[in-house]
């Protein structure tokens, strides 16, 4: 991720009484408006696509190389904000 602010005196000041209640959505969007923010070479637009369409039903691909299934779980967790868990089989086998 990379954040580049608009205004390079911009002091992140995010309101404890809403923190409680915010997600890391809410904290990227406020980075988003606040500057240029980029996540794995894309903005904030593209990855709110994506987890629109993996919310109401749609697909992603994805190409993960070699790493434990767990990781690939944690990540569309993060992703969506659902949380997602392995029922069957070795969470850590790649």
């Amino acid at each position: 991720m990379t954040f580049k602010p608009f205004d390079p005196d911009l002091k992140f000041e995010y309101s404890g009484e809403n923190a409680g209640r915010s997600t890391h959505w809410d904290i990227l969007e406020y980075l988003a408006k606040n500057g240029d923010l980029k996540i794995n070479g894309h903005d904030l637009a593209f990855w709110m696509g994506v987890r629109q369409n993996l919310l109401s039903g749609g697909g992603f691909k994805l190409c993960a190389g070699p790493v434990a299934a767990r990781l690939i779980v944690d990540e569309l967790s993060f992703l969506t904000g659902t949380r997602y868990s392995i029922i069957s089989g070795d969470q850590n086998k790649k």
